[in-house]
């Protein structure tokens, strides 16, 4: 088993992508902690890997809040002793002209998008720094590195997440320590609040398809950093 003995926390892991992700690591025998603000999503990501016979810990946690945060790091240390993963994932949505946009909706998005990806990383990285090691897998977008009508807040908390990431990973590499982001283009989830699995969405890849990137991009030898997986369906033609 590829990730046996190894601690992954991933963020908004209550389902779509993070739910896959932490499911697939499970597989590999990792140890796993699923954050997510909705705790009774959590229960049911909770079930299924008790019938994967997973060792795991469920942490209710908003990444905006850098209490929830610090409690998140520090539960995970104290019941496993190091942290080797951590996925950023916990993202939001939000699609409107600009002048629609308000101050509140702005701050929203970035704060989950931006400042929770910022908030993760800075309070994992002392623990990784102490063991010489460890992954940050930042699910991002393909927005991160384009634009389209009525997303302008969302590419630019992504294109800030991304940024980040590229940055943080030259920071930290000579350290023992991988920063790498995942792209997805339009991926069949209940992101922004439409409905996994509905018949239009057959053309897109699957919260699956991520999974399995940040499988690869976690698995690779010491000496090799994957900077970035770009993934998307045939069908998407930008």
């Amino acid at each position: 088993m590829r990730l046996e003995g190894k601690v992954a926390i991933i963020t908004g892991a209550s389902r779509g992508i993070g739910e896959a992700i932490a499911l697939t690591f499970a597989k590999e025998r990792a140890k796993i902690v699923i954050a997510s603000r909705n705790d009774n999503d959590l229960k049911a990501v909770e079930n299924e890997l008790e019938l994967l016979g997973s060792e795991y810990l469920a942490i209710p946690t908003d990444v905006t809040k850098e209490d929830d945060v610090n409690r998140l790091i520090t539960e995970t240390k104290n019941k496993f002793g190091k942290i080797d993963i951590l996925v950023n994932n916990a993202g939001i949505g939000l699609f409107k002209p600009i002048l629609d946009i308000t101050l509140n909706e702005w701050n929203e998005v970035m704060n989950v998008n931006a400042t929770g990806t910022f908030l993760c990383t800075k309070a994992v990285l002392p623990v990784m720094l102490h063991h010489g090691s460890g992954w940050i897998v930042n699910i991002c977008s393909d927005a991160s590195r384009r634009t389209f009508v009525n997303g302008s807040l969302y590419c630019a908390s992504k294109h800030a997440q991304y940024a980040f990431s590229e940055a943080v990973n030259r920071e930290v590499q000579k350290k023992g320590i991988h920063v790498g982001s995942i792209l997805p283009g339009n991926v069949d989830t209940c992101f922004n609040g439409s409905v996994q699995g509905a018949e239009d969405k057959q053309w897109m890849i699957k919260a699956q398809d991520i999974a399995n990137a940040a499988l690869f991009m976690v698995t690779q030898p010491d000496n090799i950093v994957i900077n970035e997986i770009v993934v998307h369906p045939v069908m998407q033609n930008y």
